[in-house]
């Protein structure tokens, strides 16, 4: 053991602390450079140095936690940073944040409105989002001018999703904006400049023979290809075609493993809403019913409208669901605030059955005339039905035929009508059964 003498041994312990100061320091520096060269501080310093645009990019950082802790909040109050004088592209986050309620309670309103500040200045996505809105049926009756207003203004910018959404109102939505022929044309326009969505959509125009002359062969081209491309809702349809044996030799167990990795993989609504009809379509459905419900759930609650208003009927009442108004009720007014209008027909069943010893027949008449305004037979059938034989009411031999006159003029409408489900739901939703109605027996 050595000795060191006290003066020494002081010298050897200052040297040490100083060497080790002067490494803590050099550290330090490192990190300090390290630190001023990320692209957070990069953009705050531009920030700073007058560049607007870079609190845009630093607010949608924090917004997707990209290369920083997501935060919501301190998102906003970067697109907030410059006051009234926001860019456009600060207008659009605000408008994400507020629409979808990130961090903050929920309005839909003032999201819509900082979406309609950037749209005014050409703003691509903000167009798209306020074109979304007119178009939307969600608690409002649609603005379909106003909606191809803005899509014909994206269009003009170059998109193609604006393209496809402009072509779905020509083609789908029964209205005096309807034109087949020039949606037909949009939608091949954006399929041929490679839009996946637009290649599934023309491939089932193909697969139907609706609109264009059915030729399963490019139907399965179309799909396949945009499928290969990574398009989740392009698998489901390819799996529908095995399904099927559209064009290709029928393969159910083919089919049914795409279209459920297409909802488990790729989140695809109307893939899980065709699963619970394949589960109900089974030798077992009493042991599948579960699953089915549970599928059911997962597409209503992604916004799948067909979805709502099967649950409704389910929980009417089907020999292997018990019946459930309070569920039913539920699941129709969500799908009604969704623009399903045939849910009307559900909700005016349960003030019939609801309380079978004293039927609300006033309230079930005001339901079923709102479905048979929409063009429901079936509520026209029950209203004529109601006033002929005097259910819960007294009996009305004008009204009834009235309402059987009604039923022949809208049958009539409808042959005459080309109508093609195209939209979300590119199938009708009878594609996996002959007739969902067909589950509910009521």
């Amino acid at each position: 053991m050595i000795i060191y003498p006290k003066h020494i041994l002081t010298l050897v312990i200052m040297t040490l602390y100083l060497s080790g100061l002067t490494a803590a320091q050099n550290t330090d520096n490192t990190q300090a450079v390290k630190t001023a060269d990320t692209p957070l501080n990069k953009l705050i310093k531009a920030g700073q140095e007058g560049n607007p645009e870079s609190w845009a990019k630093i607010g949608f950082m924090y917004l997707q936690g990209d290369g920083v802790k997501q935060d919501y909040e301190i998102s906003r109050q970067y697109f907030l940073k410059q006051g009234k004088t926001q860019t456009p592209l600060c207008q659009y986050g605000l408008g994400l944040i507020y629409t979808d309620g990130l961090g903050i309670k929920k309005n839909e309103k003032r999201g819509l409105n900082y979406f309609k500040k950037a749209a005014a200045a050409k703003h691509l996505e903000s167009l798209i989002r306020v074109g979304d809105s007119f178009a939307s049926k969600i608690n409002q009756k649609p603005r379909f001018k106003q909606a191809i207003k803005y899509y014909n203004d994206a269009i003009a910018i170059g998109s193609l999703t604006a393209q496809v959404r402009l072509a779905e109102i020509y083609i789908h939505e029964i209205s005096k904006f309807q034109d087949i022929p020039k949606g037909t044309k949009l939608i091949i326009g954006a399929a041929n400049r490679g839009d996946l969505e637009a290649k599934t959509k023309l491939g089932v125009l193909y697969k139907k023979g609706h609109i264009l002359e059915k030729n399963p062969a490019k139907a399965f081209a179309l799909i396949k290809e945009a499928h290969e491309n990574g398009y989740y809702p392009a698998m489901h349809q390819l799996g529908l075609i095995y399904y099927q044996g559209v064009g290709v030799k029928q393969d159910i167990d083919k089919g049914v493993a795409l279209v459920r990795q297409a909802a488990s993989e790729g989140q695809v609504a109307h893939a899980y809403y065709d699963l619970a009809l394949h589960n109900y379509n089974t030798s077992d459905k009493k042991q599948r019913l579960p699953r089915m419900i549970e599928n059911l759930k997962k597409a209503a609650d992604q916004g799948y409208v067909p979805a709502m208003h099967l649950l409704g009927n389910l929980y009417i009442g089907d020999k292997f669901v018990k019946a459930n108004y309070t569920n039913a009720l539920k699941w129709y007014e969500k799908s009604i605030a969704h623009g399903k209008q045939e849910s009307w027909i559900g909700v005016g069943l349960i003030h019939l059955l609801g309380n079978p010893a004293r039927p609300n027949a006033k309230k079930a008449i005001t339901c079923f005339q709102k479905a048979a305004k929409a063009g429901q037979i079936t509520a026209m059938h029950y209203l004529s039905i109601m006033y002929k034989y005097g259910y819960g009411i007294r009996p009305n031999k004008n009204k009834a035929l009235d309402w059987e006159q009604r039923i022949r003029l809208q049958k009539k409408k409808n042959r005459e009508r080309e109508q093609d489900s195209f939209k979300d739901n590119l199938f009708s939703d009878d594609e996996l059964l002959e007739n969902d109605r067909g589950i509910i027996k009521g």
